[in-house]
């Protein structure tokens, strides 16, 4: 209510007081709780051998838990009333108003909602990785690559997305030096976008 309502019809000053109070943050966690990585347990001990493929099972872990909360989150925008109020808000506020939805509601809601599924993310992340005020910088680039490649609005295109993403990056430092799968990386962002400007599964505006 503080930072961003403000800004609710200024998407660009919006994201720019986000990235502000984002720094803050990370600034105020330094200083909390230092500099020095710190180590979760694993969810899940282990390995499978798909194929002569071994995948761990934490990681397996990840992708089956982060595969339900996107349905589950398909579901609710695309089957819900309350997620079709919200879907309609973000299309068009004041049709959606004049046709009763309270939009000064579905703000709210879909700010929680980005947030919860924020903290889910950084939860399931953690135990992967050493956790550090820094840690976000990484996999906010990478969100921002998969909704831009996946066309924005589009749960299925942020699953596909991310999938050729994660592909495309495991491939490129398998055989690849670390900066050749960067630029590998964001070639395919290019080409994608070069022939399908709304994204793999968005629709252009019209």
């Amino acid at each position: 209510w503080l930072v961003l309502k403000p800004f609710r019809h200024d998407e660009l000053n919006g994201m720019i007081a986000t990235i502000g109070l984002a720094m803050i943050l990370q600034a105020v966690a330094l200083m909390v709780f230092g500099p020095d990585p710190q180590f979760m347990p694993s969810v899940a001990e282990g390995a499978v051998s798909l194929g002569g493929v071994t995948l761990p099972m934490s990681r397996l872990y990840v992708v089956g838990f982060s595969a339900a909360v996107l349905l589950v989150l398909y579901v609710f925008l695309g089957h819900t009333r309350t997620g079709r109020a919200l879907r309609a808000v973000v299309q068009d506020m004041e049709i959606a108003t004049a046709q009763g939805v309270r939009a000064k509601f579905m703000y709210p809601l879909g700010f929680g909602i980005g947030v919860g599924l924020a903290a889910i993310a950084g939860a399931l992340m953690a135990p992967l990785f050493s956790v550090s005020p820094f840690i976000g910088a990484t996999p906010l680039l990478k969100a921002f690559i998969v909704v831009i490649l996946g066309g924005l609005g589009s749960i299925p295109g942020a699953a596909l997305a991310s999938l050729l993403l994660g592909v495309a990056e495991s491939f490129g430092s398998t055989f690849l030096k670390s900066s050749t799968a960067d630029i590998l990386i964001f070639a395919l962002v290019m080409v994608v976008l070069v022939i399908r400007p709304a994204g793999l599964l968005g629709r252009a505006e019209t």
